[in-house]
């Protein structure tokens, strides 16, 4: 996925990451770094305060918002282990909701 999207961005742009979801390669070359002065730009999201957790994810759910279609699962709390372990194994892609009843 990622090297999808930096194959989009514009010359000088830059793209940031957070997680591991889609697994840990990236498959593409030093040229859009190069040739279009793209910036990757990783994120520490676990030692983000909770404060600026919030911010964020108010944005992206507003006026960040990605629109096009996202896979997303549902799951019980019961089948979070089971997802984790899919996600390790890099085979779970797109979103997890964790129904907590």
């Amino acid at each position: 996925m990622l090297s999808r999207v930096l194959s989009k961005i514009a010359y000088g742009g830059a793209v940031t990451s957070c997680g591991n979801a889609g697994g840990l390669d990236l498959e593409t070359t030093v040229l859009p770094f190069i040739l279009r002065g793209i910036r990757l730009i990783g994120i520490d999201s676990v030692a983000l305060d909770q404060k600026k957790r919030q911010e964020i994810w108010s944005l992206l759910a507003n006026e960040w918002k990605i629109s096009g279609n996202v896979a997303v699962t549902m799951v019980k709390l019961e089948a979070v282990v089971e997802v984790a372990q899919e996600l390790k194994a890099g085979q779970h892609l797109g979103r997890t909701i964790v129904e907590i009843s």
